[in-house]
């Protein structure tokens, strides 16, 4: 079963590729792999910028690499505020305040 962040990654990804218009030489099996390897961690975000490069007509690696960073980035630290406050939460239901800097 995929995590929350999972989704967010696939739906983040989604959008770049759809804005940037990114992907539209791949095929449907082709973009599940592309998938698949963004949500293992035995890829890198490099190697999912050449998946993606390599099925897109006019775009640059780099470029991309960069895009996929930011999003793995913003995913991973939006995750740790949620996981932060849900601890905050727990803790505060139990009579215990904490104060953080």
């Amino acid at each position: 079963m995929k995590s929350a962040n999972e989704f967010r990654m696939i739906d983040e990804v989604y959008a770049l590729c759809n804005e940037k218009q990114y992907f539209t030489m791949g095929d449907n099996q082709q973009y599940s792999r592309m998938f698949y390897m963004l949500n293992s961690e035995k890829f890198t975000a490099r190697d999912v910028a050449i998946a993606i490069w390599v099925c897109s007509e006019s775009a640059a690696l780099d470029e991309i690499e960069t895009q996929i960073k930011t999003i793995w980035e913003t995913v991973e630290r939006d995750a740790e505020e949620e996981a932060m406050e849900r601890d905050m939460e727990a803790l505060e239901r139990h009579g215990v305040y904490y104060e953080y800097c």
